[in-house]
């Protein structure tokens, strides 16, 4: 499901960033996604569901607007993601910076493992077989991104962008709903009003 972009602005960090229109401006979504899908490397960031920190590098792939990477079953970023699904990854590049936040799930289903492998084996040039990944294959679904492009000045805080995502299946996602009044509740709500002034 392609991503739904909620809003695009500029990161609330006082003495840092400028403002929105300030600078360079905001950045256009599809330039990042297309740089971060062309990369090589990705540090991954997982926890452990007591809070404690992991961090390290992966192969993956931009797939269907998610990102999708294979590590060992046995390893601690798949012990950490299978118990607190919150995960970070950004690129190798401190200057022209991306960093995508969201949750992880294992993939499992075939078809979503045949599309993985269809994807990473031609970038890496690698020649995975499906019962290779039917485990330690995870996909993380955005719900924030940041960007900027640049070290200093202009190139950093008047170019730093903050997009976040409506994710499938959560509250902000899902129109509010709004509830009907009927005329059980008006006229209990009238005799309470009596009751008061009485």
């Amino acid at each position: 499901m392609p991503l739904r972009i909620r809003d695009r602005s500029r990161p609330a960090t006082p003495g840092y960033f400028k403002a929105d229109t300030e600078g360079t401006g905001l950045i256009d979504w599809e330039p990042i996604a297309a740089r971060f899908a062309a990369s090589k490397n990705y540090w991954v960031s997982t926890a452990s569901k007591s809070g404690k920190p992991h961090a390290m590098p992966v192969w993956g792939v931009w797939l269907d607007d998610r990102f999708a990477f294979s590590t060992s079953p046995a390893s601690r970023k798949a012990h950490n993601l299978r118990a607190n699904p919150r995960i970070a990854v950004h690129l190798e590049d401190g200057n022209a910076v991306i960093v995508i936040e969201g949750r992880a799930r294992e993939l499992r289903a075939p078809p979503e493992l045949s599309a993985f492998l269809v994807a990473y084996n031609p970038k890496y040039r690698w020649n995975f077989t499906a019962d290779q990944v039917a485990e330690g294959v995870f996909e993380m679904t955005p719900e924030v991104a940041f960007a900027w492009l640049g070290g200093e000045g202009d190139a950093f805080g008047g170019s730093a962008t903050r997009w976040r995502f409506d994710v499938p299946g959560t509250k902000k996602s899902e129109p509010k709903k709004t509830k009907k009044k009927t005329k059980k509740t008006n006229k209990a709500k009238k005799a309470n009003g009596r009751k008061r002034r009485k």
